[in-house]
């Protein structure tokens, strides 16, 4: 009878060892293959602000397109988001991608206080 427990014990504790073994494997592999975000170059800057400095307008395009001071420099921009709520100069915008020498940007804040 003593065998028997004991052989279920050590049946368990060799099953509780592979499940644990599995899930490790599954959780290191998930968190190789989820994105990161890039830290250097152009593609480092999506999720950071820029400060909008020429007003954003309609195109013949239908795009709504603007100028933005990011990091020192003016960059083209793009608008996403409703006509309504076009950001102003002096507004803070979150770029959202980055394609060739333009952002495309979203609002993010209120223009701040003088």
């Amino acid at each position: 009878m003593i065998e028997w427990i004991a052989g279920g014990i050590l049946a368990v504790a060799v099953a509780w060892g592979i499940y644990v073994l599995m899930e490790s494997r599954e959780i290191f592999s998930a968190s190789r293959s989820a994105r990161q975000k890039p830290v250097s170059g152009v593609g480092a800057s999506i999720g950071t602000s820029a400060r909008v400095i020429d007003k954003f307008s309609t195109g013949p395009d239908e795009r709504i397109t603007g100028r933005v001071r990011f990091e020192g420099e003016e960059w083209n921009a793009v608008f996403v988001g409703s006509s309504d709520a076009t950001p102003g100069i002096g507004d803070s915008v979150t770029i959202t991608d980055v394609d060739a020498s333009r952002l495309e940007v979203r609002v993010t804040s209120e223009r701040p206080a003088d």
